[in-house]
């Protein structure tokens, strides 16, 4: 077999992947890892955010650090899940603890995420542990009063009513 046979063939092999993997391999993005706002969409890691206006879109950023949330002018995102019944002109999130956010009614908690690596796999059976792969939901901290919920230290929290570590109750907490 000839250097150019083979050349082609090696082409040939990668057109066909190329097309086989569709639209998503050949489409860039400038940001691997948070929010991308093109002229079409908002992007989270290539994913196209359903429903997120790139008009108003901005990526939550406090201190420095770029969140995983966003928000434009009518609501709330985490990665690219919309954030149901969220207000957007009132969303932010916490640099202490970046799986919360909060907006004037609701506290929120965003699951974390790890990709489905080779050495996660084994440690999730043998270790307990809050990390869920490919897990990305979003749930309403239950009773949090969204308007006084503020950070209080390390990864505790607090609202007129309740402290919390990160998005849970502590029972008989005084937050005064």
């Amino acid at each position: 077999m000839s250097s150019s046979t083979l050349l082609k063939g090696i082409l040939l092999v990668i057109c066909i992947l190329v097309l086989l993997a569709g639209p998503d391999f050949t489409q860039r993005h400038s940001n691997p890892w948070g929010y991308d706002i093109k002229r079409d969409g908002v992007y989270w890691a290539g994913q196209l955010v359903a429903g997120a206006d790139p008009k108003t879109f901005e990526w939550i950023k406090i201190d420095g650090k770029r969140l995983p949330w966003g928000r434009d002018a009518k609501r709330g995102f985490y990665r690219d899940r919309l954030v149901t019944n969220s207000d957007g002109p009132t969303f932010t999130a916490f640099a202490e603890d970046w799986s919360l956010a909060k907006d004037a009614h609701q506290v929120y908690h965003g699951e974390r995420y790890i990709e489905d690596r080779p050495w996660f796999t084994g440690l999730r059976d043998k270790v307990k542990t809050n990390f869920r792969t490919k897990a990305k939901f979003v749930r309403t901290v239950a009773g949090a009063d969204g308007a006084t919920f503020t950070h209080w230290q390390y990864n505790f929290f607090k609202d007129a009513d309740h402290m919390y570590e990160q998005e849970r109750v502590i029972e008989g907490a005084d937050p005064e």
